[in-house]
């Protein structure tokens, strides 16, 4: 079971990480997905879902979302989705977590947090409500990035991060958020 849950972690870190670019490639456009970017454009629907850390709102930019002032070592995490409607059926909440490396998010996730029981779509987390995840209990899994299991998530002192928060549904959505640790 571990290792099932190691290859799957890793293949969805893999397919964050390159499926924008991929997109592009294949499309020629990036524009046609609202998930290699967080901002509004007339070929861009508006994003759909919000996230926040220890308190502080992701801001949509040009090419992601940003959190301008740094978070804590083990913040605390929150999303909304503003229209349920438009997402349908939500299966599964993802976030990989990659730190920056040569000024672009590293090619290997540092972290993964999923639902401890993934194959359960009421068992993912739930908007509105907030993820500590520097005490996830036994609700949330906390991985690095080779699928070992953690007690809780650290993040280093100064480091800049780049998070996919990924909202499986039956229009799922991606929100890509880079911000600092104090």
């Amino acid at each position: 079971m571990k290792r099932m849950m190691h290859v799957t972690a890793m293949l969805c870190a893999f397919a964050l990480l390159s499926g924008c670019e991929m997109l592009e490639k294949v499309t020629g456009d990036s524009a046609k997905s609202p998930a290699c970017t967080s901002s509004q454009t007339a070929d861009r629907p508006e994003q759909n879902v919000k996230v926040w850390l220890d308190g502080k709102e992701a801001i949509p930019g040009e090419v992601r979302c940003s959190i301008s002032s740094a978070v804590s070592a083990s913040p605390k995490l929150k999303y909304e989705i503003t229209a349920p409607e438009k997402m349908g059926r939500v299966t599964s909440v993802m976030i990989n977590i990659f730190q920056e490396f040569d000024g672009k998010p590293s090619g290997q996730a540092s972290f993964i947090v999923i639902a401890a029981d993934t194959n359960n779509p009421d068992a993912q987390m739930a908007p509105g409500e907030a993820y500590d995840l520097g005490a996830p209990g036994d609700f949330l899994r906390i991985m690095d990035g080779q699928g070992n299991a953690l007690e809780k998530l650290v993040f280093e002192s100064g480091m800049k991060y780049y998070m996919n928060f990924v909202v499986a549904a039956d229009q799922s959505e991606t929100v890509q958020v880079e911000f600092t640790a104090q």
